[in-house]
């Protein structure tokens, strides 16, 4: 398949000088998956001259953080990305995650409001860049892997170096390691994967119930004092995703037989006055207030 379609894509990418070879063969991969387009906001483009979704937004280049291995600046999945996108869509556990079950969470719904209304492909777009939200938290998408409070942690996500410690999280934490993988497509492959058994247990209520995206949670910023705070932490940059604008729900998610009951608006009674006496004199009955 990637002999037959080498003469496309040299001359597809031959105007761009900058393009590098991993972006040649990230592009392969994609086209070699069926994924001759992708659709955004109604729009149909071309592999060539599309995306596979939104930019990140540019707080994730901030304390020199590198987070292209996720989305790259045009849109397109990094090696990670492309991992995650992968295992979201086709793995038969973690393909929970862009269920509409789990739409339906209240910390999904309240995290993301436009998550319900997104097709398979933006669903995990999004879950793409949540984790790259975690991994800038955590590591700064690899450029700080030496994590002061746990020394123990390893890879852009931080997990467990111990395979005992992490092997009941889910079979892509029962690995023997889960660190940076030299010389694969994707050297943060098996970190991204184990992330993602920890999300799915997230939401299966494996670290506290309710489940979901918070407050119940691995890493230290899902959970309380942060958990539920949209204004700081990993849950600030989720909510970047262009995908989740819309009205949040003011209680945050919560159900409407747990909201403060609203009094009823009570409307003030204005009576209009009596009519005065006709011709001056005073009659001989009282008159009727409303005519």
């Amino acid at each position: 398949m990637i002999i037959g379609i080498s003469g496309f894509v040299s001359e597809g990418f031959a105007e761009d000088e900058k393009t590098s070879v991993m972006d040649i063969l990230l592009r392969i991969e994609r086209l070699n998956r069926g994924d001759l387009c992708g659709e955004e906001d109604g729009l149909m483009y071309a592999a060539s001259g599309g995306s596979d979704g939104p930019k990140l937004h540019a707080s994730f280049a901030d304390e020199g953080a590198r987070c292209g291995m996720f989305i790259d600046g045009q849109g397109n999945y990094g090696p990670t990305g492309l991992t995650i996108s992968k295992a979201v869509k086709s793995d038969p556990k973690l393909k929970h995650l862009i269920s509409d079950e789990v739409a339906k969470n209240k910390t999904i719904k309240a995290a993301c409001p436009g998550f319900s209304g997104m097709n398979a492909d933006q669903r995990a777009n999004f879950w793409v860049w949540a984790h790259a939200s975690i991994a800038w938290e955590e590591s700064k998408c690899g450029v700080v892997m030496k994590n002061p409070d746990n020394s123990e942690a390893v890879g852009v996500f931080q997990l467990n170096k111990s395979r005992g410690d992490r092997d009941w999280r889910g079979p892509h934490c029962d690995v023997k390691s889960v660190g940076v993988e030299k010389g694969a497509a994707d050297p943060h492959g098996k970190n991204a994967l184990c992330a993602l058994d920890i999300m799915l247990g997230q939401f299966k209520g494996t670290y506290g119930k309710p489940g979901g995206l918070y407050p119940y949670s691995y890493y230290k910023k899902l959970r309380s004092p942060y958990g539920g705070d949209f204004s700081r932490g990993i849950l600030k940059k989720v909510r970047l995703h262009p995908g989740c604008s819309g009205k949040a729900e003011a209680d945050g998610g919560m159900s409407s037989s747990k909201r403060p009951k609203q009094r009823p608006e009570v409307k003030k009674l204005v009576r209009p006055r009596p009519r005065p006496p006709l011709n001056g004199k005073t009659q001989s009955s009282p008159q009727p207030e409303f005519t």
